[in-house]
């Protein structure tokens, strides 16, 4: 201890007092620094783990909404399966219909091409016993005089007009209402004729008979040439 005291004692009476006092405010520098770097390094150690423990929280969030967000992708995919399985049933669906649908309007439009030309081919043959022929067969009912003859000849007569009256019928659907008018018209005109003749006293004589030829051959003509005209198309559709 007195060693010590010795020392001090030198020492201030060495080197002084100021000498001594930036000693100690080095030494308290040191010291100071030492805390600091101390504490800094706590600080950094602690700051670490509180970036760890961040860090995992926000892997943990991250990985519940990754979690959360496959969840809903897969869901969203089945939805759309579905859907798609909904869309594609309902597209063979429909598909099988309008194929149906067209195959139905196929046939219709086969058989109703079919009736089609059938009423026209009637309507043909039954025109083919036309103005002249008419006419021709009047005026033998006129030149016989015997009454069962005049009888069974006008049954004919009116016969092939029940056959060109029917013939008409069958083909209106087709006609436009002019085309129509006009063969109801040669229709009826013929059958006035054969109604005409067939009476006790005919007013037809030679001279009026080729007149009356002329008249409906004129509109037998007309007739013809509509009935022409459609089966000349269907036959070009054919």
């Amino acid at each position: 201890m007195g060693d010590a005291v010795d020392f001090m004692n030198w020492a201030l009476s060495s080197v002084g007092t100021a000498t001594l006092l930036a000693i100690a405010a080095f030494l308290g520098r040191s010291q100071l620094s030492h805390w600091l770097n101390k504490d800094l390094e706590l600080s950094k150690s602690r700051l670490q783990r509180e970036i760890e423990v961040q860090r995992a929280a926000y892997q943990l969030e991250i990985e519940s909404h990754r979690a959360a967000f496959q969840r809903d992708l897969e869901s969203q995919k089945s939805a759309l399966q579905r859907e798609l399985e909904v869309y594609k049933v309902t597209l063979i669906a429909e598909t099988e219909r309008l194929k149906a649908s067209q195959d139905v309007q196929k046939a219709m439009a086969i058989r109703l091409g079919e009736k089609k030309f059938e009423a026209f081919d009637k309507l043909h043959r039954s025109l083919e016993v036309n103005a002249v022929s008419y006419i021709y067969a009047a005026h033998l009912v006129h030149l016989n005089s015997e009454q069962q003859a005049r009888t069974e000849l006008m049954e004919q007569l009116l016969n092939l007009q029940d056959q060109m009256t029917e013939a008409i019928s069958l083909a209106s659907p087709f006609l436009t209402l002019n085309e129509k008018a006009i063969l109801l018209s040669y229709s009826s005109k013929i059958t006035d004729f054969i109604c005409e003749l067939g009476e006790a006293a005919p007013r037809y004589n030679k001279a009026t008979l080729d007149l009356e030829r002329d008249r409906l051959q004129k509109f037998g003509f007309d007739a013809e040439d509509i009935v022409h005209s459609y089966l000349t198309k269907m036959l070009a559709m054919a």
